[in-house]
Formats: C-alpha cells, structure tokens, sequence
C-alpha cells in the first residue's frame, strides 16, 4: 500500500508505471523523489519537468537507488533558483552522518548450530566497508567449487562420468556448499594435520628402511 501511494502520487509517473516504461519499484522511487522536491514552490510546469525527468531516467536505465539519490540534481535541472548550495548540501550530509551514527547498532547472534546470525544498522560507509568484508566471508571457498563444478559438468559432456557418478559428485559439492565457515575451517585443520601426519609416517618409514641397510650396522 505504501509502494502504491508514491507511484499514484503523481500522475505522469502512475501512468509510466502502468505502460510498462518503468518499474514498480522505480515508479516509487521516483514517487519518493517528487515527494522531497520544495513542489509547493515549483511552477506547475517545473512539477512536470521534474517528473519527465526522473521518469527518463528510469527508462534510460537509471537504478532505483540513482534514482533515489538524484533529488538535487533533479532541482539543479528543472528549477535551479530553489537548488541548495554547496554549503547546504554539506550540512545535509553531516546532519545525516550524524543521524545514522545515533541510530546504528549491530548484534551477532550464535545460532547453536555452526553459524552467526548478523543484523544492524551501520552508516553508509561502515556499512560499505563491512558490506565487502562480510561478502568476502561468504564467498570464501564458493570459487573453487564453482570450477569443480564445471569440471563435473565437462566430464559428464565427454562422456567420462556417468549419470549416476556425476549425480553423487554433484550432491556431494552442493553438501560442501552449505558447510558454514566455521565447518570449512575445520575441514582445512583436518586437512592440514592429515597431512603432518603422513609426512610424519613417510619420515618413520624412511628412518626403518635405513636402519635395515648394509651400512647401518
């Protein structure tokens, strides 16, 4: 309902929406825009530049959150006399640093089964950098099982798997896939002593294989 009424609120975006021109989802950014334009000061003809505007953006390939950051641009276009300055648009940000900034909190939740359950508000940029860091965590591991995959999917083409092994391979990755980070690490520590261990086995054998030579006595 909320959605419907910023795409009503102005008819020349109600009826974009309606031909298709653009999203519904566009359509509500655009509505959200219009809705923070000083439209009571606007001539009749700047409401509609402004709205032909934004609605060409959107077909033009303009996403929503362009869109929904583009109200003072928008202004500098179609009646620039009501733009604010500069000096305004840096208290602005500052004023919305300082908002975001009071109203941030973030919780990290153990979910008892392996995994942790993050929810929060951060200001755009904290919010960017751990947007990065986060994702770099999830997709940890992905890549070389995407490539696994298309290497199962090669070997079944050429005809070097057959239904049936390609089709445990396959059901055996997608169990890997959604192994948490916490279980992938412990599968590389397991690896990791898996490995010290032969290499330590290798060492005993060679040591008894010498102790058996001629020249060892």
């Amino acid at each position: 309902m909320h959605q419907a009424s910023q795409i009503t609120a102005d008819p020349d975006v109600r009826d974009a929406a309606l031909a298709g021109t653009v999203s519904p989802g566009k359509a509500a950014a655009i509505g959200r825009v219009l809705r923070d334009l000083p439209r009571a000061e606007m001539t009749p003809e700047q409401n509609r530049a402004a709205a032909d505007t934004l609605i060409g953006q959107a077909a033009g390939g303009a996403t929503t959150r362009q869109i929904a950051g583009s109200t003072d641009k928008v202004l500098e276009q179609v009646a620039p006399n009501l733009a604010p300055t500069a000096e305004g648009r840096a208290a602005e940000a500052e004023r919305q640093r300082r908002q975001a900034i009071r109203e941030r909190h973030l919780t990290f939740t153990d979910t008892g089964t392996g995994s942790v359950r993050i929810l929060g508000q951060v200001p755009q940029m904290e919010g960017d950098l751990l947007r990065s860091v986060v994702g770099a965590c999830v997709e940890r591991g992905r890549g070389d099982e995407r490539r696994e995959l298309e290497a199962l999917k090669n070997q079944r083409a050429t005809g070097d798997l057959s239904a049936g092994e390609y089709l445990a391979a396959r059901t055996a990755l997608q169990k890997r896939e959604h192994r948490t980070t916490a279980q992938r690490q412990a599968d590389s520590d397991d690896e990791h002593r898996g490995s010290l261990l032969t290499l330590d086995a290798r060492r005993k054998l060679l040591k008894a294989r010498s102790a058996k030579m001629p020249w060892s006595t």
